[in-house]
């Protein structure tokens, strides 16, 4: 290693012997490659930096000059060691520029041992600064010289990266309840910078807030940085308060500027964590009762499916009677939890006795406080049951007559408008309340009043007025048909339905009739009656006590002209009839393409879609949500021209009830489309 100047006349003298020697004894050579690496080495650490030749052809360097430039900011050297055959060399280290000394000159040569082959001829030691931010020096070679310049010469200049550690940011718990607290730990080497307690900014994201910590190195020197913070329940920020306002499935994200990561870049390291909130209890009841009717009660709250109880109040709006009522899960995990309450007549009683006593007209409450809701925080839901007493009553008087089936046969045809009270007390069969009040209720109290019925279908714990120990499809059946034919008679024309099935009721809608519609043979003791609205249709409904089965002239119709047939529904929907032709036309051809409304509508769970095409042709029945998303295909075939009907239940495609909401049915036909409104109610 030489470090000391030496007198220039010596190295003049030797110069001058040398090149005598070289202009004698070395031919023209190809390029040779001179090069310093590039490097990437963490700060505050030992460098060792090697200036290699490459390409060199043999005995032909005798002599050599190079320049060596460094950033003394960034790479402190503390000495230029000579190597390989070079060592054998007369030579001499210098700085020749710089008010720093940035740059090292190397002057050497030899007599007798030239340089034939690749080699490391240099090594440049020092030490890298201890900077904690991406850095990139370059170390170059301003000044080469081989022999007198031949063999000419390739540079490859080298370079100084600063690398660190990548850091680690942790945020725990990963999944978070509302007014928890998120602990934060940073990992991050880079940062213990003064060898004692340091800090590092953490960043706090999640619902539009926004808050920045200092995290304390823990233990004194060793890298590790801790903080924490608190999550509160809160729908606005509130921006650099301390906390973090949110809400349920809120996320948050916690990060951490690495000013020096392993490849030398600044990045940002993140961690992520998920705020937890439960699920809103859902409370479904009993919608309508009669005082002695059992009151049936689910709730669905998944938050509780490791309890096999929980319990849930009912108390009378108008006595303020109250009593507690426990539910057991229907299966466990399942968080379907179901029980039932007594009632019986009368004014008032004792809280918390097992029976709950009513009156007409009383509103009966079931609350639930939800440990848990959606947003996190504890809440309460409530649902409502109606008393009517008695069911059937649709005139109000108190009493169950053939007057109540008369006036419920009127409002089937639209000749008078039940509501209120009146329409929960006339709506009677396994759908009600939420499927329309037809004919079919009218039978009902017909058969209640002669004895056959001492019980409403409403009343059967199968019924939809009732929920269910879990969730399933609606009591509603897919509709049956009945053979329908239109024949002559001597008065005009008769309406024959020729069946199995059991028929209690009817429905029929026919364009405009100006004729008489009597009563045919197999009516004579039922009730009948007939409506023609402004609406350039008449419709006709009928109702019996007693069942009705074979071939059964239902109708008759005066007039030359037969009757146009658009619609018959008999049993509530139940039944559908087909009318088949007699010795006239048996219904009018559609003359033009119709999407009809849904009935019933607000639905829950099934509704019928009935339509009419003009001809046959390929019909396209969907159903699509709010959000413009298909959920359920009903028709997808070729159809004859006629009228359709088919039945939704309030599911998708994959079987899965949909939530409550508005949807639509759009139907496509030969070019023509339409699209009809409805509401899925819970």
């Amino acid at each position: 290693m030489q470090r000391g100047r030496r007198k220039s006349t010596v190295l003049g003298r030797t110069w001058r012997r040398l090149l005598v020697f070289w202009s004698l004894s070395v031919l023209p050579a190809a390029a040779v490659d001179v090069s310093l690496p590039d490097t990437s080495i963490g700060y505050g650490t030992v460098l060792v930096l090697p200036l290699n030749l490459a390409d060199v052809s043999p005995d032909n360097i005798v002599s050599a000059e190079f320049d060596i430039a460094f950033d003394p900011q960034v790479f402190l050297v503390d000495s230029l060691h000579v190597m390989g055959t070079m060592q054998t060399w007369l030579a001499d280290t210098i700085r020749v520029s710089g008010v720093s000394g940035d740059t090292l000159r190397f002057v050497g040569a030899t007599a007798t041992d030239a340089i034939a082959g690749d080699e490391v001829v240099l090594q440049l030691f020092g030490t890298v600064v201890d900077l904690r931010v991406p850095t990139t020096s370059l170390v170059t070679l301003p000044h080469v010289l081989l022999n007198d310049g031949s063999p000419t010469t390739t540079v490859d200049d080298g370079s100084i990266t600063l690398v660190g550690d990548d850091a680690v940011v942790s945020a725990s718990p990963s999944v978070v309840n509302l007014d928890g607290t998120i602990t934060i730990l940073v990992t991050d080497n880079d940062a213990d910078v003064s060898g004692s307690v340091d800090q590092v900014d953490v960043l706090v994201t999640g619902n539009g807030d926004s808050e920045t910590l200092q995290a304390s190195e823990t233990g004194g020197s060793t890298g590790i940085f801790s903080t924490s913070i608190d999550v509160v329940l809160g729908l606005t920020p509130i921006p650099g308060d301390g906390q973090l306002q949110a809400f349920a499935s809120v996320d948050i994200d916690v990060c951490h500027t690495d000013d020096l990561d392993a490849s030398g870049s600044t990045v940002e390291r993140c961690d992520a964590v998920v705020v937890f909130g439960g699920d809103d209890g859902v409370l479904t009841a009993t919608v309508v009762m009669q005082p002695g009717d059992t009151l049936h009660i689910r709730l669905e709250d998944t938050d509780l499916i490791a309890d096999d109880t929980t319990d849930v109040a009912v108390h009378n709006g108008r006595s303020g009677e109250s009593e507690a009522l426990r539910l057991p899960q229907t299966a466990a995990q399942a968080g379907f939890f179901f029980s039932s309450l007594i009632t019986a007549f009368g004014a008032t009683g004792p809280d918390d006795d097992g029976v709950l006593l009513a009156q007409e007209g009383d509103t009966l409450w079931v609350s639930y406080s939800d440990a848990f809701t959606a947003l996190g925080d504890t809440g309460s839901t409530q649902i409502f049951t109606m008393t009517v007493d008695p069911l059937g009553d649709a005139s109000g008087n108190g009493n169950v007559r053939g007057f109540d089936a008369s006036l419920i046969l009127e409002h089937s045809v639209g000749a008078v408008t039940l509501s209120g009270r009146d329409s929960l007390a006339a709506n009677l069969d396994q759908q009600a309340p939420f499927g329309p009040i037809t004919a079919f209720d009218a039978s009902l109290v017909l058969q209640h009043r002669v004895g056959l019925l001492p019980r409403f279908p409403i009343q059967q714990k199968d019924a939809d007025n009732h929920p269910q120990p879990e969730a399933g499809a609606s009591s509603k059946r897919a509709p049956v048909f009945v053979p329908v034919a239109l024949e002559a008679s001597e008065q005009g024309w008769r309406v024959v339905v020729d069946g199995d099935t059991q028929l209690l009721s009817g429905h029929l809608v026919l364009d405009r009739f100006d004729g008489d519609i009597v009563a045919g043979e197999a009516l004579h003791n039922a009730l009948l009656t007939r409506f023609d609205p402004d609406t350039g249709t008449t419709r006709v409904a009928f109702a019996s006590a007693a069942p009705m089965q074979g071939s059964l002239e239902i109708l008759q119709f005066s007039g030359a002209d037969a009757p146009q047939i658009r619609e018959i529904t008999f049993n509530g929907g139940q039944a559908l009839g087909r009318v088949r032709p007699g010795s006239a036309p048996s219904v009018v051809a559609p003359s033009r393409f119709i999407l009809r409304p849904a009935m019933p509508n607000p639905f829950n769970p099934t509704t019928h879609i009935r339509y009419e095409l003009k001809e046959a042709s390929h019909a396209h029945l969907v159903i699509v949500n709010a959000l413009g998303q298909q959920v359920r295909t009903l028709v997808n075939t070729t159809q004859t021209a006629g009228s359709h009907s088919v039945v939704w239940d309030g599911r998708s495609d994959h079987g899965q009830h949909l939530a409550a909401g508005t949807y639509f049915h759009h139907l496509r036909a030969n070019g023509h489309a339409a699209t009809g409104k409805m509401v899925l109610a819970k």
